[in-house]
């Protein structure tokens, strides 16, 4: 299929984030300048500003923000790369489309040396250590970009696309303290299904708000919650887990240490294992920030035990949480989960829905506020609850306000997604039918 280059264009329009300003779009897609191979959700944002976005699969991004920055950097960066950095006027000037990455190299040393001598786990202690350092401990303020994308075995099932605010009291306070509140919502039909025993389960005990079971996902800030469970940063846990340090690589000048973990408590006691727990962990060198992790239950050993519930035959349950610096403190950028649709991810052939039944959910922060002065609280009554499928929340659908927010781009060349969530109409007639 040929790539149609999107192209970049200025517009000034009126946001809908309830006070009227200019912004600019600055729209483009992202490659490695070696290969010319897409850089995946590589994070653009504007230099000290607390504003940004993320590229897609495919290296594309749309970048809307407050013409107040116009004469601001505008940065693009990833793991092993050099980040692009230009002037913004200079962009809109000569009509920049393209923007290309150059690999940094990591000096030949030994890992070993690298890493001053320390083993992965001593490292990973030392980030747990300083996560009160380098993670905010006084309130702050999200905007963000949430969606979930479930699957029906190999067909797109359903979509869900909302604005979201989030309070956080900090990282060292209960996560259930925390309030997310949906400002907008679109939806798509859905084509999921659920046999009898799901519709009783969810009519006794709620369904899943897979929204919080994103941010939720974030270790780091959930450490003073699941100590007791699967949290390898919990003191207590570290010693049930096995590191490793794979490699290091840089994103400009910074080290980063990638590690990767594998939780042991079941090692030794099942030979024939078909799953197992672990994932990797990046931590910057000098400040001992966690800057990306994944955890996940996984298939191993190729066993064939369980696999007909695992997503791409792989995982069973995926995390994964990106953080960004800003003002000197570290806050989540991106997350990415996949998991079963609840209540519904498998039945046996007797009952109606065959295959599995999985989504993808994304939280992409968009604006990070550390100033009282500069957001309203969320009060109580407005936060999301933890057994409510946001699926069944309506809103009006406003197009105007979707033209103008920042979202991860669909990747264009996913035709499967048109062709499966549109088989009875067009997704924005959809959008229209499920609002209010």
């Amino acid at each position: 299929m040929k790539r149609i280059l999107p192209l970049l264009y200025l517009t000034i329009f009126a946001t809908l984030t309830g006070v009227s300003q200019q912004t600019l779009c600055i729209k483009g897609s992202v490659f490695e300048a070696n290969s010319k191979k897409p850089i995946s959700f590589a994070a653009i944002c504007i230099s000290g500003k607390p504003i940004g976005t993320v590229s897609n699969d495919t290296g594309d991004f749309s970048f809307h923000f407050p013409v107040d920055y116009k004469n601001d950097t505008l940065t693009i960066s990833s793991l092993g790369f050099k980040s692009y950095k230009h002037p913004i006027a200079k962009i809109l000037r000569d009509s920049v489309t393209l923007f290309y990455l150059d690999t940094t190299s990591i000096p030949i040393k030994p890992i070993v040396v690298l890493s001053k001598g320390e083993t992965a786990k001593q490292i990973v202690e030392k980030a747990a250590k300083k996560i009160r350092k380098n993670y905010p401990t006084k309130m702050y303020y999200l905007n963000a970009f949430y969606r979930e994308l479930c699957m029906r075995d190999n067909k797109y099932a359903r979509l869900i696309e909302a604005a979201v605010n989030i309070q956080d009291f900090g990282y060292d306070t209960d996560l259930n303290t925390t309030r997310l509140r949906i400002n907008e919502i679109r939806k798509s039909d859905s084509y999921l299904e659920y046999d009898l025993k799901s519709k009783i389960y969810s009519a006794l005990f709620g369904s899943n708000n897979l929204l919080l079971n994103a941010y939720s996902s974030d270790f780091v800030r959930a450490k003073q919650n699941n100590c007791r469970n699967r949290n390898f940063l919990c003191m207590e846990n570290i010693d049930r887990h096995a590191f490793t340090l794979e490699e290091c690589k840089y994103i400009d000048n910074q080290l980063i240490y990638i590690i990767s973990y594998k939780d042991t408590l079941g090692d030794g006691e099942n030979t024939k294992q078909s799953s197992n727990i672990g994932g990797s962990i990046h931590i910057q060198a000098d400040n001992y920030a966690i800057v990306k992790f994944d955890w996940g239950i996984y298939a191993v050993n190729n066993s064939k035990q369980g696999v007909d519930y695992y997503f791409n035959n792989k995982y069973f349950y995926y995390y994964s949480v990106r953080y960004r610096e800003f003002e000197g403190k570290y806050y989540p950028d991106l997350i990415q989960n996949i998991e079963p649709v609840n209540g519904a991810f498998k039945t046996n052939s007797s009952d109606t829905i065959q295959g599995k039944q999985y989504v993808t959910s994304t939280l992409m922060i968009n604006t990070i506020l550390t100033k009282r002065r500069e957001f309203a609280k969320i009060k109580i009554k407005e936060k999301e609850i933890p057994t409510e499928d946001i699926y069944k929340k309506t809103f009006p659908y406003n197009p105007s306000f979707w033209k103008n927010y920042n979202i991860i781009l669909l990747n264009p060349l996913m035709e499967s997604i048109n062709n499966d969530l549109q088989k009875d109409k067009p997704l924005e007639e959809q959008f229209k039918n499920n609002g209010e």
